[in-house]
């Protein structure tokens, strides 16, 4: 096997933390993979560090709080996998399509942080 990869990469969203214990977390989501959030180092996108101030907001962001997939170049798959729920735009979910996310960013909020996904198209090769 080459090593290279399967997905089509012109096509990803960028999954960003823009505040509380997420904020300045970072991930890239390219066509066909799942990314999960929540406080276990295990996640791809994790609270960066532990200050004690924010051990309580720390602990309302579940383990594996949630998960996102790019399933195809127009949905964005986002389920909840906690017992603190999922909110996103402002709407609890247990699990949500999002189709219009090339129009504008959409906001996910759990445990005390807000999350900002938002589509990117690179320029093909």
């Amino acid at each position: 096997m080459s090593g290279r990869r399967n997905y089509d990469d012109r096509v990803a969203i960028r999954v960003r933390g823009t505040s509380g214990n997420l904020e300045g977390a970072e991930v890239l989501v390219l066509l066909g993979e799942t990314v999960t959030i929540g406080r276990s180092r295990r996640c791809n996108l994790h609270p960066p560090g532990l200050g004690a101030a924010d051990r309580e907001a720390y602990r309302r962001l579940s383990r594996l709080h949630c998960r996102v997939t790019l399933s195809n170049p127009r949905h964005v798959v986002v389920e909840d996998l906690s017992s603190n729920g999922t909110r996103v735009d402002g709407h609890h979910v247990d699990r949500t399509v999002i189709e219009n996310l090339e129009e504008r960013p959409v906001v996910l909020e759990m445990g005390g942080a807000t999350v900002a996904l938002s589509m990117e198209r690179t320029a093909d090769t």
